[in-house]
């Protein structure tokens, strides 16, 4: 007999057997379907997390990269700042006779030139006469009849890069007409 009579002649010889076993294979089939429905699942799934956080490792990474950027510029700023107090206060003491001196006015262009260069960088002066103190910002380093709390005066400005403080405002602070505690008293 050839294989085709015999195949045949099993199927018409046990009907149900071979139901069965078309039975069994289709249920074998569904549950290797479902398992793999799941696994595809599970691994869309972790493909998801793995995307997230690589989006936020790059984020991170990007805040880092402008937190390392703010500072090296401050860093560097740090060096030149003492020049500019320098010049500030050459000009704040200019004798009246020779102001309007061209001489004086170049001095006055060099400190504006300095401070749109710090501008730019995103290096920017802390407010400080008149407003309230913050020790945070400012750090007194004297203290003046008048309203208690408020800069009076700044003798040394500060200034921030990006939210870090650089350096801070060297202020004469109001006392509010009490006398003012000497650093023990602070302590």
């Amino acid at each position: 007999m050839t294989d085709k009579k015999m195949y045949d002649k099993e199927e018409n010889e046990h009907p149900e057997d071979t139901q069965v076993k078309a039975d069994t294979q289709a249920d074998s089939l569904t549950a290797q379907l479902a398992a793999e429905k799941k696994r595809s699942e599970e691994y869309l799934d972790n493909l998801k997390r793995a995307r997230a956080e690589f989006v936020n490792y790059k984020r991170y990474i990007e805040q880092e990269r402008n937190v390392q950027s703010d500072m090296a510029r401050g860093n560097a700023f740090m060096l030149v700042l003492p020049v500019l107090d320098d010049l500030e206060r050459a000009l704040a003491s200019v004798p009246a006779d020779i102001d309007g001196h061209p001489f004086v006015e170049g001095l006055d262009l060099i400190v504006r030139k300095f401070q749109a260069i710090l501008d730019n960088q995103g290096v920017k002066a802390i407010p400080a006469a008149g407003e309230p103190f913050d020790s945070r910002l400012h750090e007194a380093v004297a203290c003046e009849d008048g309203p208690e709390g408020i800069i009076l005066h700044e003798a040394r400005r500060g200034y921030t890069v990006g939210d870090k403080v650089l350096r801070t405002s060297l202020v004469v602070v109001g006392n509010g007409n009490q006398p003012c505690r000497s650093d023990s008293d602070m302590r």
